[in-house]
């Protein structure tokens, strides 16, 4: 059985970087058996903290792994090992770098979970916006009849995401509320493909969910897209990456690896549009 890690990959700037890789490594080379001690604290806060005022423009939040990487400040990483979340330069959509997730098979969970994500504070807002470029290569993404995550809005009360974008068989889908799937169409793996989303959170007839896939508008749905707000459900929090149920506990796949790139992400505000969130 993997042993849960809680909010792991805590990354620090400039000279700290070079002593966090020994510390992730020594961490990770413990058996899963045994207990894994997490790198950043136990707390999640991202879980509970509301943040309203971190934007410049109408722009939340922005990374593209230039430059320094990932204060943690805002976003946090849930990250199991080195090799979960990291800058690189193998394949980039604009500027030097883009951002790099792996995911194992034998990966220890973290917050419950076969994952390596970035995660977001509760939205204030049921209105919201959200774009990146995507990159998969073919050689270490092959075809699984189980599917993963690799965007989902949470939104608490112990419950499966209301709204989520999966991947199964290669195929991209749109899952709403558990029971609706809306097929995006086959991935197109070793190209860059830029997506921006337009969300309206809501669990009545107002729900909008917009997808744009470069500069085409492939998704326009309509109704109910979330759960009711109560003392269960919150206002989504937002998380990209890979997140692999299937392989959670002692299960295997048909593959036992998953390599996605992300670049030029950003999550906009309810002001936010179409132009100023496409990808550049």
């Amino acid at each position: 059985m993997k042993t849960s890690m809680r909010n792991s990959g805590k990354l620090f700037k400039n000279k700290q970087l070079l002593a966090l890789p020994l510390l992730v490594a020594s961490l990770y080379s413990c058996r899963k058996e045994a207990v894994t001690a997490p790198i950043e604290s136990d707390i999640d806060n991202t879980m509970t903290e509301q943040v309203s005022i971190k934007a410049i423009g109408n722009v939340l939040w922005q990374e593209n792994a230039d430059g320094i990487w990932f204060n943690n400040t805002y976003a946090k990483l849930q990250a199991a090992a080195p090799h979960s979340i990291t800058p690189s330069a193998d394949q980039r959509f604009s500027g030097t770098n883009s951002i790099r997730f792996e995911l194992r098979e034998n990966d220890p969970e973290v917050q419950g979970g076969t994952r390596a994500e970035i995660t977001f504070p509760i939205a204030t807002s049921s209105n919201r916006w959200y774009s990146y470029a995507m990159y998969i290569p073919s050689a270490e993404y092959a075809p699984d009849a189980t599917e993963e995550v690799i965007t989902q809005w949470h939104q608490g009360g112990g419950a499966t995401p209301a709204l989520c974008l999966r991947i199964k068989n290669d195929r991209l889908y749109l899952r709403v509320l558990a029971k609706t799937w809306i097929d995006m169409g086959p991935l197109d793996k070793d190209r860059w493909h830029s997506y921006v989303m337009h969300v309206n959170h809501t669990a009545g007839s107002d729900g909008v969910v917009e997808i744009w896939r470069d500069g085409a508008l492939i998704v326009n749905y309509t109704g109910a897209n979330s759960y009711p707000l109560n003392g269960s459900f919150h206002l989504p929090f937002w998380k990209f990456g890979i997140y692999k149920s299937y392989w959670n506990g002692s299960r295997t796949s048909a593959t036992n690896k998953r390599v996605i790139y992300f670049d030029d992400v950003k999550m906009g505000d309810e002001y936010a549009s179409y132009s100023v969130m496409a990808p550049m």
